[in-house]
């Protein structure tokens, strides 16, 4: 007579989860052992933490890290397959470029007067020297009042000037647009030093930087403007020769310091816009030829280390 079998017993019934996790465990074994390691300590530490945990009719991998060589891992990929494979190979970081200033100083022809490569002027950090001009006053003949050094950021102004990159000297030199940035305030750190190469008294210094501040301030701030103008004025003293003045525009602030006197800040981007234009403006007070001059270096500004 047909008789049905027995219903397992907890024997048979706790013998499956074990088939499972040996057969589980014998697969992951030969997939592991069957890849390529170059030696014993990279098969030791491709394994940083993997937990398996099998059940009836899945397999499930879970892993922290599984990259023997940082080139293959495991994969759980649906259905409780485990799959082994490369990893996409990182893309190669592009080459960071590296920009050369000269670092050579400049020397003024009609002056003689040499500026050094790099200045502190009246900021946290150095600028370099970007070009070198004259102040000429003509009366009957001309007078050599001074010389001038400009010195730059060469980074912020290769940031604010990128549309200016592979233009030459010359037509930089004519580019109103240019001029246009050189005036700005709060693109990039501009610092004006000039040296004194004859004495010039109190009141001819005031009434040199009046002239051309109190016109461009009265149009840009009105009356405030013109008083902002008295008190930068009130800070001149008598110049000697040698002696030195230095102009610092940074972050919309103009500074000024007049030879060995404390430095003194305006917090003004119209008063420290009017000033630069002073020397690149479309009309500026010093003349043309300082203009052109003190921008000789900038197309270096995309020069490459070699």
């Amino acid at each position: 007579m047909y008789q049905p079998l027995p219903p397992p017993g907890p024997a048979k019934a706790a013998g499956k989860p074990f088939a499972w996790t040996a057969v589980a465990l014998m697969a992951l074994f030969v997939l592991v052992c069957s890849s390529s390691f170059s030696s014993p300590s990279a098969l030791s530490t491709a394994i940083d933490e993997t937990e398996t945990f099998i059940r009836p009719g899945c397999a499930t991998q879970r892993h922290r890290s599984f990259q023997p060589d940082g080139l293959h891992h495991l994969t759980r990929i649906r259905g409780g397959l485990i799959k082994w494979g490369k990893q996409p190979a990182p893309e190669p970081e592009e080459p960071k470029v590296e920009y050369a200033w000269p670092e050579s100083p400049l020397v003024e022809p009609k002056s003689k007067t040499s500026f050094p490569p790099s200045s502190m002027g009246l900021g946290s950090s150095k600028g370099f020297l970007s070009g070198v001009a004259i102040r000429l006053k003509k009366i009957l003949v001309s007078f050599k009042v001074y010389a001038v050094g400009l010195y730059i950021d060469p980074s912020a102004a290769r940031e604010s000037l990128s549309n200016f990159e592979g233009v030459s000297l010359e037509d930089l030199q004519k580019s109103p647009e240019f001029y246009k940035e050189m005036t700005k305030p709060d693109n990039f750190r501009k610092t004006l030093e000039l040296k004194f190469l004859m004495g010039v008294s109190k009141s001819k210094v005031r009434d040199a930087f009046n002239e051309g501040l109190a016109v461009r301030m009265k149009k840009a701030s009105g009356a405030e403007g013109e008083k902002l103008v008295n008190e930068v004025v009130d800070q001149f003293t008598d110049m000697k020769a040698g002696q030195s003045l230095i102009f610092h525009v940074e972050d919309g602030a103009l500074s000024m310091k007049v030879h060995d006197r404390p430095v003194v800040k305006f917090e003004s981007p119209e008063l420290a816009s009017s000033m630069l234009d002073l020397y690149f403006g479309e009309a500026p007070t010093v003349g043309d030829e300082p203009k052109k001059d003190l921008i000789s270096r900038f197309p270096h500004l995309w020069d490459q280390k070699e």
